[in-house]
């Protein structure tokens, strides 16, 4: 009895073609724009860039294998055509789940913006309303810390910090009058910062709906012992006249970012917290409701 030997005729390896070249594809287009996010923020790390790279040599690797296993389907001997062409088969599956996998990761995002170069003040990724900031850092200000973070997951994850002091307290008023002006029509809250009572915040009397109704202002310490973050809308001028110290602090971060260190992976504390000792910890809410 003659053993049948697996063959493909020309019509079913055009098709073959075809259907498994769309899903090796997108997995591939996938898998590059995930990391070509990374390097698409203003300031992204080495990190980034050398995950990148790396990307785009394994990007080219499984696409010379793949362009060869159709090339032997063609043109090799004929139990060479017939291993390629399962191969081809095999690779439909495995290509559509990675897709899958590819377009999960997408929510996740990739990379991050991250700077705490003074010289980068007031250069960030996407326009923000943050006219209480200084327009620029002047003579009469001597910046102690600057850092700006920028991650999109789902929605804009943004934490932008600058600590200044000044000579005297007339000059520290000037600034400080000017941002109180550049708040809404609606005013502003004064009231002392819940962390250190040397300090008073100032933030806009805009109402903004959080989990515990209509705040001006809310931090609020949420997650697990594996993973804890925090939901924080904190746009707000802090000062004390006892240090000449003035704090711009910007910060709209929620859930999508874990507490810790690692901006990249989406790991991040804002700096406020991390400037007033604050631990993670949900003893430590805080809102401020709005003046009606």
């Amino acid at each position: 009895m003659s053993k049948k030997r697996f063959s493909v005729n020309m019509a079913d390896k055009i098709a073959l073609v075809i259907l498994s070249s769309i899903p090796f594809v997108g997995a591939l287009c996938l898998f590059f724009s995930y990391y070509l996010d990374g390097i698409g923020y203003m300031y992204h790390r080495q990190d980034a860039v050398d995950a990148f790279c790396w990307a785009c040599v394994i990007i080219a690797l499984l696409l010379a294998l793949f362009i060869s296993v159709i090339v032997f389907m063609f043109k090799g001997k004929r139990g060479v055509k017939a291993t390629c062409a399962i191969l081809l088969i095999i690779s439909i599956p495995v290509s559509v789940c990675a897709s899958l996998a590819g377009f999960v990761c997408s929510f996740f995002g990739n990379g991050c913006s991250y700077t705490d170069d003074i010289a980068n003040y007031g250069k960030y990724d996407r326009e923000n309303p943050i006219a209480y900031f200084p327009q620029s850092i002047t003579k009469d200000m001597t910046v102690i810390d600057f850092s700006y973070f920028y991650r999109y997951i789902d929605t804009h994850q943004t934490d932008i910090y600058l600590e200044v002091k000044f000579s005297d307290r007339i000059t520290m008023e000037k600034y400080l009058n000017t941002a109180k002006a550049a708040f809404s029509q609606k005013g502003f809250i004064e009231y002392k910062n819940p962390y250190n009572s040397k300090y008073t915040d100032i933030v806009e009397n805009n109402s903004v709906k959080y989990s515990d109704g209509y705040c001006a202002s809310s931090i609020e310490f949420d997650g697990d012992a594996d993973y804890k973050y925090v939901e924080m809308t904190y746009y707000s001028v802090s000062y004390s006249y006892d240090e000449l110290t003035v704090i711009y602090n910007y910060t709209d971060i929620g859930s999508d970012i874990k507490c810790g260190n690692s901006p990249d992976n989406g790991e991040y504390y804002p700096r406020f917290l991390a400037r007033f000792n604050v631990e993670w910890s949900k003893a430590n809410n805080f809102s401020q409701k709005c003046k009606i």
